[in-house]
């Protein structure tokens, strides 16, 4: 027969028990900065419990005291109850003004005659129609294309040279793309070649080139540059230039350091890659989550608490949670 017998045992042992508050703790510790943000927006909107709070800024003593001496000086003004009533006039007028509609129609004055005749403020248009938008090196090259004088084909063929410009405003491949584009439009490669040498010569000059010395030498040959030197460094010496190999530069093309260096800085002014100042590339800038910086001989990580809402609860509901009798309050 089995022997049962009751037993009372203490011991201490330690749980994890998974509250509330801790479900909730470590599901916001996963969040992000941009994410907990808005999570406490949304919380704001359905919460009527929770409220932002507002930071009043605090008197400073020189404030406290400026005050308390302004309260026990007198009044010693005359009273002059016609300039009260044209002040107390003046201020009514003042908070009557509709100050939106005063600052739309100020607007009008400079967009034209398509505001002059508007008369209800709902048929202006919005300010974000008036939004600029940056060119692109392909509606930028499109434009001069459109007014330049070449015909409609080689208009045509100017287009599918543009559409394969790279960012930087080189053309890669140019050799296969001449022989293409002149057997889609059964023309000869010279005057595939002709448009080419038209479009280099766009804004920014220089454009569709094959290489950097190509892209040099236009620009140089477009600016009238005299200086024999610089086409010879262009032609022939980019890498040693490169290299800053001066000395060995100087006894190749037989022209003296300060010669040399004159050309050097001519060649300087001119852009490399014509096309990058038409990039599209807007810099993307990242907010932090925290903070680390370095205090004496230890790190210091720091919240960054940057445009989050400062919660507290609202005081109807405080009050309430006080009072007795509200046992539904306290359960929501």
């Amino acid at each position: 027969m089995l022997d049962i017998q009751q037993n009372l045992n203490l011991r201490q042992e330690q749980k994890l028990i998974m509250t509330p508050q801790l479900q909730q703790a470590i599901k916001l510790l996963q969040l992000s900065r941009l994410e907990l943000n808005d999570m406490v927006t949304a919380e704001l909107l359905e919460n009527p419990v929770l409220e932002e709070s507002v930071d009043i800024r605090e008197k400073t003593d020189s404030e406290i005291k400026l005050q308390k001496d302004e309260e026990a000086i007198p009044a010693q003004k005359e009273e002059n109850p016609v300039k009260e009533v044209q002040e107390e006039g003046k201020k009514s007028e003042t908070d009557e003004i509709d100050w939106e509609r005063y600052l739309e129609s100020y607007n009008q004055i400079d967009h034209g005659q398509l505001f002059r005749h508007a008369t209800d403020r709902e048929e202006l248009p919005s300010y974000e129609t008036f939004l600029t938008k940056k060119p692109t090196l392909f509606d930028h090259l499109m434009w001069q294309l459109t007014l330049s004088s070449l015909s409609e084909k080689e208009r045509e063929m100017g287009a599918v040279i543009i559409g394969n410009l790279h960012d930087d405003g080189y053309l890669k491949d140019a050799d296969d793309l001449v022989f293409g584009v002149a057997r889609d439009h059964q023309v000869d490669e010279s005057v595939v070649l002709n448009v080419l040498t038209t479009i280099q010569q766009f804004d920014p000059v220089g454009v569709a080139s094959r290489d950097l010395k190509e892209t040099l030498r236009i620009q140089a040959t477009y600016l009238q540059i005299e200086n024999d030197l610089v086409y010879k460094i262009i032609d022939d010496h980019l890498l040693e230039l490169e290299k800053k190999g001066l000395d060995h530069l100087s006894k190749k093309l037989k022209a003296q350091k300060k010669e040399l260096l004159e050309a050097i800085k001519i060649i300087t002014t001119l852009d490399p890659k014509p096309g990058s100042i038409y990039a599209e590339d807007n810099p993307q800038y990242i907010t932090p989550d925290v903070y680390v910086f370095k205090v004496a001989d230890k790190w210091t990580v720091v919240l960054n608490e940057d445009g989050l809402p400062r919660l507290k609860i609202n005081n109807y509901y405080q009050k309430a949670l006080k009072s007795k009798g509200q046992n539904d309050t306290k359960e929501y």
